[in-house]
């Protein structure tokens, strides 16, 4: 059974507001789901230090590899960078 990230914790997580304030979001998140699924994110979210040594140092069972472009693509959608790259001559 995979534990989710409750429905209004996972909007908080991919808010701007967050950035202003992200300790209560962060504390719940403690109490309600140390580790869980963010379906928001597209990945799992850990809150306590503990969990996160654990997968830090078990690089065979907890790999992120491939993730890092896949969350970049995810959250420069839209934006100039998701664009081609600018041409360094004119049409």
């Amino acid at each position: 059974m995979r534990v989710t990230v409750p429905p209004e914790l996972d909007e908080q997580l991919i808010s701007p507001a967050l950035y202003q304030d992200p300790y209560p979001c962060y504390q719940q998140l403690r109490v309600e789901a140390p580790v869980a699924w963010s379906e928001a994110l597209g990945a799992w979210v850990l809150t306590r230090y503990e969990h996160v040594q654990a997968t830090l140092h078990d690089p065979r069972r907890f790999s992120s590899q491939g993730r890092l472009l896949a969350a970049l693509e995810r959250f420069c959608a839209g934006s100039a960078l998701s664009g081609s790259p600018p041409r360094p001559w004119r049409s």
